[in-house]
């Protein structure tokens, strides 16, 4: 919604005025333009209030923020989070609400930087990640380098009690910059409006005989498990998570529960063991119609890297085989899941290059090359890390 007009003449137009007697050059006049632009931006985007006052329940409340954030920021991908203000705040927040992310699989496909999440809970504060390729500490994460993460904006949803309850998180893939101040100014606005909602919310929950801060068993398994272990307190992590899987579950759940403990291995550096329970995530995953889906391609990619760390390049192969077919199928019906089908693509190439089997090496990373400039351009740390290994053939 924009602000009347005369609201924007009245107090932009004084400014416009003073700065053009101080600056009378053409280039001066360009700079006088931008800064009323600027201003002008700034106004409406204040004028602007969520109206947050008749939502009955958290998961509404949360989608319409987040719905109000994804429309002024325009990332590609965003969630809010939310982990409620009782007892030791050990776990990551339970999703809400997700824009171009599967909800399920939030946290446990290793295509969100978990560690950028962890520092904003941690010290309470935004995070602006101008590109996460090239930013010491994220260079090398498995996030950056499965979904070529370039922007990142996190903001939390901070009481005033100085209690972190969650956060606001956006992205972008491709483009590099895509968020400045500004858009952090507006993801705070945001997250402020609905930390001062939630307590009428959770109140109208609680006389409906709902319980507000009642999460799904799995996500707040999974959300402490992860957060121990990002921590490096992998022991208690392996405990949290071994704790459900001991419980009676089934489906898409219980092998995304495989899958956690599978990671919290592999990061304890005990690859048969990641490999085992990894296995028992892609068998379980197999099994159900929703499994086959970005968590299953996912799962075949990882338990195929966990059997290259042990020297089984045949059998990862076929992983990858699996899991590249998958990946062209999910991607040719949502553009999404390219970065999924490039990364299986150039694991592809390089098992084979490694394999001695040049030509098949030169297919893969033909196809890798074509989808990332497509999907990343050509100047992409990701399309250029395939040209270069084209040049090593």
């Amino acid at each position: 919604m924009e602000p009347p007009e005369g609201l924007y003449q009245s107090l932009t137009l004084p400014i416009v005025s003073l700065l053009d007697k101080l600056f009378h050059s053409p280039v001066k006049k360009t700079r006088t333009d931008l800064l009323s632009k600027d201003i002008n931006y700034r106004l409406a985007h204040k004028s602007r209030v969520l109206d947050l006052s008749s939502f009955d329940h958290l998961a509404a409340l949360f989608e319409a923020g987040l719905s109000n954030a994804v429309a002024e920021v325009k990332p590609e991908r965003a969630f809010v989070a939310y982990r409620g203000r009782s007892g030791e705040h050990t776990e990551f927040p339970t999703p809400y609400a997700t824009h171009g992310f599967s909800m399920a699989g939030l946290y446990v496909n290793e295509d969100i930087s978990t560690k950028v999440i962890d520092q904003t809970l941690r010290e309470g504060k935004s995070l602006l990640i101008v590109d996460a390729v090239s930013t010491p500490g994220l260079t090398n994460r498995t996030s950056v380098i499965i979904s070529g993460l370039r922007s990142i904006l996190t903001v939390p949803l901070r009481h005033p009690s100085g209690l972190t309850l969650g956060l606001l998180y956006v992205d972008n893939r491709v483009k590099i910059g895509a968020f400045k101040d500004a858009h952090r100014e507006i993801l705070t606005q945001t997250a402020n409006q609905l930390v001062e909602r939630l307590g009428p919310v959770e109140q109208r929950m609680k006389a409906a005989g709902k319980e507000p801060s009642c999460h799904d068993p799995f996500e707040k398994v999974k959300s402490e498990a992860l957060s121990l272990s990002e921590q490096g307190r992998f022991t208690q992590a392996l405990g949290t998570i071994e704790s459900y899987l001991f419980g009676r579950h089934e489906g898409e759940e219980l092998g995304l529960a495989y899958g956690v403990k599978s990671r919290i291995l592999q990061q304890m550096g005990q690859s048969h063991s990641a490999l085992e329970a990894a296995a028992i995530s892609v068998f379980l995953l197999g099994q159900t119609a929703s499994g086959r889906s970005e968590h299953y391609a996912l799962m075949l990619n990882n338990l195929a890297g966990l059997h290259v760390e042990i020297g089984n390049l045949h059998r990862a192969h076929g992983l990858l085989t699996a899991s590249e077919a998958y990946w062209t199928r999910l991607a040719n019906h949502d553009s999404r899941h390219a970065p999924g089908l490039c990364a299986t693509q150039y694991n592809l190439g390089k098992l084979h290059s490694e394999s001695g089997d040049q030509e098949e090496a030169k297919r893969w990373y033909d196809q890798a090359l074509l989808n990332c400039r497509e999907t990343f351009g050509p100047d992409h740390p990701r399309t250029q890390k395939i040209e270069e290994a084209l040049k090593t053939l």
